[in-house]
């Protein structure tokens, strides 16, 4: 809950500098932004769904690292709101093998590339 005040109370100041419905004083800006994300495909107007990535950056290996990511974020938030939950006894074992597996490359893979 916490994260989702802050995202909201960032997102109103954000809006508030910006957008004329927030602050009257502030020009509407959405006419040419919407037409301009139209032309460009970031904005299908027959499809309104905007959580997707940019064309082209969806099989991206920065797109996929940000979804490992997310995923471990998410498993680590499910052990946090487990009371009960106890670290393997070989926590070190456990974490070196998270690190060493393949299931989260974004965690092994090289960042030169190399």
């Amino acid at each position: 809950r916490k994260r989702l005040s802050r995202a909201r109370r960032r997102l109103h100041a954000f809006l508030r500098g910006k957008c004329g419905l927030v602050d009257s004083e502030n020009p509407c800006r959405c006419r040419r932004r919407v037409r301009y994300a139209i032309e460009h495909g970031r904005v299908d107007p027959g499809n309104l769904l905007f959580a997707r990535p940019p064309p082209g950056e969806a099989g991206s290996a920065a797109w996929r690292g940000m979804e490992e990511v997310e995923a471990l974020r998410d498993e680590a938030a499910v052990l946090k709101t487990n009371p009960e939950f106890q670290a393997p006894e070989d926590f070190a074992g456990a974490l070196g093998e998270l690190l060493r597996g393949e299931r989260y490359p974004v965690i092994t893979a090289d960042p030169d590339g190399a």
